[in-house]
């Protein structure tokens, strides 16, 4: 690089030693005449704080988004295809019989076997009186009533 070049850098990237006031100062109420608008952009987003910039949660799950867009995507182009063979249905009904023929056609009757362990004998399957405690009236040594 020639001497020339470098001057020419260095009006555009001042020196960080902080030894010298820099005429780039955002703060500055100033304007540069001889800057354009999208350098003194470029400078604002340098001072940007990006270490307490976050990633998206909703990144870590994008693959459902998108089978979902497609799903309804694909529903919809059946709903075209149907409609020109039946030109009188409009899209509710379209989907409301495709889900009713999705559960006439995986629909399971028989009862799924459980998995879990069965409870025990003692365990009571509904609360009984016992389960809540009850109101001891008030005496001469206590004022009020307690629950025992």
């Amino acid at each position: 690089m020639s001497d020339s070049d470098e001057s020419d850098l260095d009006d555009y990237f001042p020196s960080s030693s902080g030894s010298e006031t820099s005429e780039y100062d955002i703060t500055s109420d100033e304007e540069d005449s001889d800057c354009d608008y999208s350098l003194k952009d470029a400078r604002r987003w340098v001072q940007l704080d990006t270490k307490n910039l976050q990633k998206r949660r909703r990144q870590k799950r994008y693959y459902i988004t998108i089978f979902r867009n497609l799903l309804d995507m694909a529903i919809w182009n059946a709903f075209i295809l149907r409609k020109k063979k039946l030109p009188n249905i409009d899209n509710y009904d379209f989907r409301m019989n495709l889900v009713k023929r999705k559960l006439e056609k995986f629909h399971v009757t028989s009862p799924r076997s459980a998995k879990r362990q069965k409870l025990q004998s003692d365990c009571p399957l509904r609360l009984t009186g016992r389960h809540f405690p009850d109101l001891v009236p008030s005496t001469s040594s206590k004022k009020n009533a307690s629950r025992k």
